[in-house]
């Protein structure tokens, strides 16, 4: 393995790319879109993160987008031949997607997957979105391995919880962000 360890290829701004700004790395370099055009190397594009060591792959401000769809993008050969080469390089390779039931780009991807991991807004995503978004991604025959709740109100969550909660909650604090 080239690079081994782990690899987040951003797929949720796919359309509307943020992550870049975020991560300061909006430098005008390439970044997804031009990989997949041929215009830059994967290494050329690869953001590698100093702090956390981690690889990212995202699409950045700077690409030309006035025509992207990505359905089309995200089901095209070129596409699956990258996924398959980053597969070959790294231990782990995170598809990180918009929800489900916004646009298709997860139910495609699923092909793709491993193993998918459903992240759920913990009490704000509705019941009901939370089981149709599901039902999508089981009609595509995506692994699913788990689900994980973001934004967890540590205090109010305890209140739902059972008799032991507040042990492992004191005993982990350092672990969650306030």
């Amino acid at each position: 393995m080239e690079n081994p360890g782990q690899f987040w290829v951003e797929i949720n701004n796919l359309r509307l790319p943020a992550l870049a700004k975020l991560l300061r790395a909006d430098d005008g370099g390439p970044g997804l879109l031009s990989v997949l055009e041929g215009s830059a190397s994967l290494d050329e594009a690869i953001f590698k993160d100093a702090e956390t060591g981690l690889n990212v792959l995202m699409t950045k401000p700077s690409e030309p987008r006035s025509n992207i769809n990505a359905a089309d993008i995200l089901s095209s050969h070129k596409f699956q031949a990258l996924i398959a080469e980053l597969k070959a390089r790294y231990d782990l390779v995170i598809l990180d997607t918009p929800p489900v039931l916004v646009v298709t780009d997860a139910r495609i991807l699923a092909r793709e997957a491993d193993a998918v991991v459903y992240v759920v807004r913990w009490d704000n995503t509705p019941r009901g979105a939370v089981t149709e978004g599901l039902k999508e991604l089981k009609s595509v025959n995506a692994p699913i391995a788990g689900l994980a709740l973001t934004l967890v109100d540590e205090s109010r969550a305890s209140r739902y919880s059972y008799e032991g909660y507040s042990y492992y909650k004191g005993r982990y604090k350092d672990y969650y962000v306030s």
